[in-house]
């Protein structure tokens, strides 16, 4: 009995410190777009409308460097 509660009291302590997975936009797109080009030397491939609200943009470089 008492490891019965001990897994429910640790799997409802987990359950509640669960961070929902979010994607947030960690900084400006010009600023993105400098970086990418200065460190990785990367420039736009391709660009994409996912949905009305979403665009997706594709950068690689010549030494094989891509980001999403």
């Amino acid at each position: 009995m008492t490891r019965l509660v001990a897994t429910l009291f640790f799997a409802a302590v987990s359950a509640f410190a669960a961070v929902p997975a979010m994607a947030e936009q960690c900084a400006a797109r010009a600023d993105m777009i400098k970086a990418l080009g200065e460190k990785f030397h990367e420039s736009e491939a391709a660009r994409g409308l996912v949905n009305p609200s979403v665009i997706l943009e594709i950068f690689v470089s010549d030494q094989g460097t891509w980001t999403i």
